[in-house]
């Protein structure tokens, strides 16, 4: 359990909905679930804030998979950070030990189920909205809901009657961490910022061709800094084995927190619809994201942000194909990838730096 030190006041009965007032105590302790994945996890940020707002004296615990703990650690809204490593019971039992008043699901899967079931407390568990966007994925019944999921975070506040508030995603880069990567930047880059290109993505689907990627950044002639997990370790090494930029691999070689404190430090960044676009529109950066088999309007679009272009095929009746991506394109066309060309992406990332525009789509 991970957590920092404040000094807690009660909430009164009296501040609390009517559905509320029964309780046994005063609210004291609100628990956050949600487990996984990165992105998921940033898009919390604005649940966090105005719960924060809305309760400035309550402890603020949120329950995340160990592997996930860097994106919450340095958050100043959390009190408690509970770490999930594989066993339930120990986690249950640690839990329990805080009585919580009242959770937050901002999962909705199994194991957010077990773990309000074991703790039997009072909760509000958000809308996945998984049926309709199903049907339309699949069979093209219906319509999208078109709600952003940092929307659908924000309904479980009203069970506490507080609003979710109108600013941006949160991310928070440890002072020494962002310091570093300056250094880092600027030893290899000298006085010249770098685009940050983001490769990763959990899914085939989702990703840029490595060839659109060499002839774009080749073209934009400006220096470039690879980003991406040990998945994406082979297509960076084919990208950067055909830049003639200056260019540095970071792929693999640093930890969240530290790929953050990279992108920091960039001019702009170029991604694919992943976590670290996430990361990037917290931090405020200008981002160029490439959509292909999923699409904004699922309610994983850049959240607030007044400096993010979406690049995406408008043409295609088979966008969307899923919710999350394949592994390989359903028609084996994958056209929606493949006829994002690098002009296109080029002609809007110039266009962008001359006129506010929001959303790009082929014309």
């Amino acid at each position: 359990m991970v957590g920092t030190a404040r000094n807690f006041a009660f909430e009164t009965r009296a501040n609390l909905p009517l559905s509320l007032r029964d309780m046994p105590r005063p609210l004291q302790k609100i628990l956050i679930i949600r487990l996984s994945s990165i992105g998921d996890i940033v898009l919390t940020s604005p649940v966090i804030r105005s719960l924060r707002a809305c309760y400035p004296n309550v402890a603020i615990h949120f329950v995340t998979k160990a592997a996930y703990a860097p994106l919450l650690v340095h958050h100043p809204d959390i009190d408690r950070l509970h770490l999930f490593s594989g066993n339930m019971d120990a986690l249950i039992t640690e839990m329990k030990a805080e009585n919580f008043d009242f959770i937050l699901d901002l999962h909705r899967n199994l194991r957010s189920r077990i773990i309000k079931l074991r703790l039997r407390k009072r909760s509000a568990t958000y809308p996945k909205d998984r049926w309709p966007v199903l049907l339309y994925t699949r069979f093209r019944v219906g319509q999208l809901p078109k709600r952003h999921t940092v929307e659908r975070y924000g309904q479980t506040l009203r069970a506490l009657g507080c609003d979710l508030d109108t600013g941006g995603l949160d991310f928070f880069v440890p002072d020494e961490v962002g310091s570093a990567m300056a250094h880092l930047v600027r030893t290899h880059f000298g006085k010249v910022a770098p685009i940050a290109v983001v490769l990763g993505g959990n899914f085939a689907t989702k990703k840029w061709p490595n060839a659109h990627f060499i002839t774009l950044l080749n073209a934009l002639g400006q220096p470039v800094l690879l980003l991406g997990g040990p998945g994406e370790a082979a297509a960076a090494a084919e990208i950067e084995a055909q830049l003639k930029v200056v260019t540095y691999m970071a792929v693999g070689q640093h930890n969240l927190l530290e790929s953050a404190g990279l992108m920091a430090q960039c001019q702009y960044v170029i991604t694919h619809d992943t976590g670290l676009m996430h990361i990037a529109i917290a931090l405020g950066l200008r981002t160029f994201s490439l959509w292909g088999s999923t699409v904004p309007e699922i309610g994983f679009s850049p959240y607030r942000s007044p400096q993010a272009v979406i690049l995406q095929h408008p043409g295609l009746d088979c966008r969307p194909c899923s919710k999350l991506g394949h592994d390989k394109c359903p028609k084996t066309h994958f056209k929606c990838m493949r006829e994002l060309t690098p002009a296109f992406v080029l002609q809007k990332i110039q266009a962008s730096f001359s006129q506010n525009s929001a959303t790009q789509s082929l014309p």
